[in-house]
């Protein structure tokens, strides 16, 4: 364990005034080794603020339930022990065998199975995307199926919101932002026909903020964000309301505020309960690596990934553990360890397209791309292109993107402002994913208009909350 920082240094580091550097790097080690009383400290000073939404007055629906019909709880208890095996035996079928089975099958229409399901999807959702919308799309489907004889039409209602939102959250992380939207708002519809439980009020809105932020809107996601975290604070799950602080780091840094983005990581240590989700530790080193390279603090920012190596091996994914080479090859071409960088992100890109993860692999590309601008090989820029186009084409992605990326391979082949062509069309395929009305206009920016290279993209922060 670190050394014990003392009280005065705990509480001016998350009141913004201890001087960034190796002594805020210490105090956020030493917050995560669970120091029960630097904690107190934290938590006393976040927990001044009044929730920002009322909840329902009254008993929950789940009380209700209790009391009125205690068969039904039984029945759901049960559903609850068998919904594992059903889940098992309905995924051995082909997709549309398993649309047909829970539209008339009566054992397959349970709640419990649509809770599955919805946390199958999300299970899913780093690694496969596309997988991930339709199990949810399935857990709608079961849903949508409930009969009105065995729940509650309120329940009912609760469980099509909750599909329809991890739906959405599924939309967007496959990149399809107007399909989320529209997922995002037919679950808001359902949440105000139902119970109106401020746990599924909780879920909506985090959900919201991701997609607010993908979309572009800082304000608005940061505004949701914490509409989620008051509500978690108020229902008492500390867990998640240190998860949308998770969160709140990664929009904080993405809005260009990395002090606060790593302040916010460093009370989501304080509040998240490893032993319930041990990944949740990984997400904090990780995203304050992220804020500390955006603030400049490079030898900090490598610092938490190399304190976080086990972690990736441990419980990390194998996407997670891409976007941990990715991160780092960002920082160490801002470092100007060009050969060095070089490596992490072909190790990253290589990953990123055996998984199937176009964009990612794309993005990645072109920091690599970047890279070897800066060494002056412009073949290689030419070669990786091509690589990128041809995984784009393979999957029939957007004609834009590819559109881009035959720019760049024709700019790379004419050995014509490469650089700044990579950059370009790395900052075109962001803006590609927020709104995908946007048309490339191959014109490279002029010297002096662009961001460096190695500039950190949404897409590196690991993810976030459920």
């Amino acid at each position: 364990m670190d050394d014990h920082p003392t009280a005065g240094e705990i509480r001016r580091f998350v009141e913004g005034r201890l001087e960034a550097g190796t002594a805020s790097r210490r105090v956020v080690r030493h917050l995560l080794s669970a120091c029960p009383v630097c904690q107190s400290i934290v938590r006393r000073r976040f927990s001044d603020r009044p929730p920002r939404e009322e909840l329902a007055a009254g008993e929950t629906l789940l009380e209700a339930i209790r009391r009125a019909a205690p068969e039904l709880v039984d029945r759901v208890a049960a559903e609850r022990i068998r919904a594992p095996a059903l889940l098992r035996e309905l995924l051995r079928h082909p997709p549309p065998r398993q649309q047909l089975i829970v539209r008339h099958r009566r054992r397959f229409q349970t709640a419990a199975l649509v809770r599955d399901l919805c946390e199958e999807s999300h299970r899913r959702v780093g690694e496969d995307p596309d997988e991930a919308v339709r199990l949810a799309e399935l857990a709608a489907l079961v849903a949508d199926s409930l009969p009105a004889s065995r729940y509650p039409l309120e329940l009912i209602n609760d469980l099509r919101c909750r599909a329809r939102a991890w739906l959405s959250n599924a939309q967007r992380r496959a990149s399809d932002l107007a399909a989320a939207e529209r997922s995002l708002g037919s679950a808001y519809a359902l949440y105000r026909q139902g119970s109106r439980d401020p746990v599924e009020l909780a879920l909506l809105r985090g959900r919201e903020a991701l997609l607010r932020s993908d979309q572009g809107r800082s304000l608005e996601a940061l505004e949701a964000n914490d509409r989620a975290y008051q509500l978690y604070r108020s229902l008492g799950d500390r867990h998640m309301a240190g998860k949308m602080l998770i969160d709140r780091s990664v929009m904080l840094c993405e809005a260009g505020r990395p002090h606060r983005a790593i302040r916010a990581a460093a009370v989501a240590a304080t509040l998240v309960e490893p032993e319930r989700e041990p990944k949740v530790v990984l997400a904090i080193y990780h995203d304050l690596a992220l804020a500390y390279s955006e603030a400049g603090q490079l030898d900090e920012a490598l610092g938490c990934l190399r304190d976080a190596a086990g972690l990736y091996e441990e419980v990390g994914s194998r996407s997670e553990q891409l976007r941990r080479h990715w991160l780092e090859g960002s920082v160490l071409l801002k470092q100007r360890r060009l050969h060095e960088a070089a490596c992490q992100f072909r190790i990253a890109q290589e990953g990123f397209a055996e998984l199937g993860l176009a964009f990612e692999a794309a993005h990645v590309s072109l920091e690599l791309a970047a890279t070897y601008a800066e060494l002056g090989w412009t073949q290689q820029v030419r070669r990786l292109a091509e690589e990128v186009l041809a995984i784009f084409r393979s999957r029939r992605l957007h004609r834009e993107a590819i559109a881009a990326l035959v720019f760049l391979v024709r700019a790379a082949d004419e050995d014509r402002e490469t650089a700044l062509a990579v950059r370009a069309v790395s900052r075109f395929l962001e803006e590609l994913e927020s709104d995908p009305s946007r048309r490339f206009r191959p014109r490279p920016p002029r010297k002096g208009s662009v961001q460096g290279p190695g500039a950190l993209l949404p897409e590196q922060s690991l993810l976030r909350s459920p």
